[in-house]
């Protein structure tokens, strides 16, 4: 963990001047303040001092804006301004692996995926076992020195992992530790915004995985600017921005050697497929293409191997607010295509995807007016349906 690059401290400097110019840093009194408001309301005193359906009503009520998850959530006013210690919104209420429904008022157990339906009786004693464990963590966490090394919080993970096995991955637990430690937890709480930021800063992460790991980093960060942690995490979000799903191209022929250097110094990318040879001298186009076709058969519909595997990992990155496979097929193979973002889609998309995927198919292998030519199946795609489900296009524009 070496001393930050200069021109890294000076970027950080301007990142933190432009966010304190817009009044989006608490100053320090109103950070203490918003610490102190939180601990005397859910500190290990106050938990502990609760149980039965107290307790449970406490801490899971999401309907009550006196609990605990309401306050990790959703609080954002003067006496606690949750979100600038850290937003963990978005998802259900799944997340925190307990809550009761408002229309129903039941309590409900597990994952999206896996819920289960539990009286209040069994809904008590998750939330005790939740607070004994935060209590655990808590204990854990009075025993790190500051500053500690990566070593200390891997100790830490591993603790963690075995006092507190029910949350200590959880975002909402975190977001509890470091508001009461905050001098020892950075507040970011997913591990991938962690990762991202200390790459930004040209620190290579902790090899092990675990929302606990990177924490010593940010710690010995905000000691070397000067700042308090919350300051060093708005400074590093003004600076860095949101992380970035990108594409690895591999530097590695196979088994072969590491290729970096020759492609770094003679301006090239090269992907493997040793079988098709040199293509420098292949004119673009369809020669291209069939030179990769020799060596490496498409299967049906003139896509790659790897292709739908990668397509699906796209789609689901870019989770329901792309359109999959959003095009509109015209004859005149001429014009370039492009696809526009789209609003939530509320109607089924299965049909629509597997319609997509069919004209996808087939407009690659020039047989898209075929298909079209099919009136029933021309009536499926949702340009020919009602306003509500209907897709942006632009013909012609450019790609």
């Amino acid at each position: 963990m070496s001393s930050l690059d200069p021109r890294i401290v000076e970027s950080l400097r301007s990142a933190y001047d432009r966010r304190a110019s817009r009044g989006e840093l608490l100053s320090t009194d109103r950070l203490q303040a918003g610490y102190a408001a939180f601990r005397a309301r859910f500190g290990s005193d106050a938990l502990k001092s609760l149980d039965g359906p107290a307790l449970l009503l406490a801490m899971h009520a999401h309907g009550n804006r006196e609990s605990l998850v309401y306050w990790l959530e959703f609080k954002n006013d003067d006496e606690f301004p949750g979100q600038m210690f850290g937003s963990i919104a978005g998802g259900s209420a799944h997340k925190f692996g307990l809550f009761r429904r408002r229309e129903t008022e039941q309590w409900v157990q597990g994952s999206v995926n896996n819920e289960r339906n539990i009286s209040e009786a069994e809904a008590v004693v998750i939330a005790r076992r939740h607070r004994d464990q935060l209590m655990a963590g808590v204990s854990l966490l009075e025993g790190v020195a500051v500053p500690a090394g990566d070593a200390a919080y891997l100790a830490l993970q591993g603790a963690l992992g075995e006092q507190a096995p029910d949350i200590c991955g959880l975002a909402w637990a975190h977001k509890y530790w470091s508001l009461l430690f905050p001098e020892k937890l950075d507040d970011y709480h997913n591990e991938r915004w962690q990762r991202h930021h200390l790459m930004r800063v040209l620190e290579e992460p902790p090899p092990q995985d675990g929302l606990y790991v990177c924490a010593g980093r940010f710690v010995k960060l905000a000691a070397e600017m000067g700042w308090p942690m919350n300051h060093l995490t708005g400074a590093l979000n003004e600076r860095d921005g949101n992380p970035i799903r990108s594409w690895r191209l591999g530097t590695r022929l196979g088994d072969g050697p590491f290729i970096w250097p020759a492609m770094r110094d003679g301006s090239f990318a090269a992907i493997g497929w040793d079988a098709i040879g040199d293509l420098s001298s292949v004119a673009a186009g369809e020669h291209v293409r069939e030179a990769v076709r020799s060596p490496y058969p498409f299967p049906e519909g003139g896509r790659g191997p790897g292709f739908h595997r990668a397509n699906a990992d796209r789609r689901r990155d870019c989770g329901r607010r792309w359109s999959a496979g959003a095009r509109r097929w015209t004859r005149d193979r001429s014009l370039p295509l492009r696809r526009y973002r789209t609003h939530r889609r509320t109607a089924p998309q299965s049909r629509r995807m597997e319609f997509d995927r069919r004209m996808e198919s087939a407009y690659n292998r020039g047989a898209a007016d075929d298909l079209l030519s099919d009136r029933s199946a021309y009536k499926q795609h949702p340009r020919n349906r009602a306003p509500a489900t209907r897709r942006r296009y632009d013909i012609g524009a450019k790609a």
